[in-house]
């Protein structure tokens, strides 16, 4: 008897094994059928997570930027920079108010982040930006050092009180200078090795 009831015990397992990868299987290719069909129906110009952006060369990528984005942003480049997409513009004023709306909604569909960066055509020298950024600052705030950095495309600013850079101001030195603005606080003690 104890035979006889092991083997009908085996039998169910199995069956229950069985119907189980069954399942599995179905749900499967129901998932693969539903994602086939939604990107048949979906449109052209907007972009599914299901798509391979790393596959993108630079000039499809600039290409397909440049149709969502408004034509006023003027971009000039768009570059994949590690896990986020550098976009180049020769509008920093439009680029730092209008165009990160459009952007925060890109980057939910594409699953990516974008960095905006002046396009290095429209950047001042070093030298002119220091003296630019000085008449700029207003006089409660001194300014201890400006560094220009042409990777990122960015002056960062050694201020006695970040606070007091508003703004406002970061949008009117990115027009004059071409320059995105970063503050920081100067340190108390000057340190001769960065000089």
């Amino acid at each position: 008897m104890t035979e006889d009831s092991g083997s009908k015990d085996d039998f169910k397992i199995e069956d229950i094994r069985n119907a189980k990868s069954e399942v599995h299987k179905s749900s499967i290719s129901e998932a693969n059928a539903l994602s086939r069909s939604l990107a048949k129906t979906s449109d052209k110009k907007r972009f599914r997570a299901t798509d391979h952006y790393d596959e993108f060369d630079g000039v499809s990528l600039y290409n397909s930027l440049t149709t969502l984005l408004p034509k006023e942003a003027l971009i000039t480049a768009a570059r994949f920079e590690g896990p986020k997409i550098a976009l180049y513009t020769k509008n920093p004023k439009f680029a730092l108010t209008e165009l990160t709306l459009h952007l925060s909604g890109l980057s939910k569909t594409m699953k990516k982040r974008f960095v905006i960066r002046t396009d290095p055509s429209i950047r001042i020298s070093e030298d002119m930006t220091r003296s630019t950024v000085l008449k700029i600052v207003p006089k409660n705030v001194s300014l201890s050092a400006a560094f220009c950095d042409d990777a990122t495309g960015e002056v960062i600013l050694e201020v006695s009180s970040p606070e007091a850079i508003t703004p406002a101001l970061i949008i009117e030195i990115a027009s004059s200078t071409g320059w995105l603005a970063r503050t920081r606080l100067s340190p108390h003690i000057p340190s001769a090795s960065i000089k």
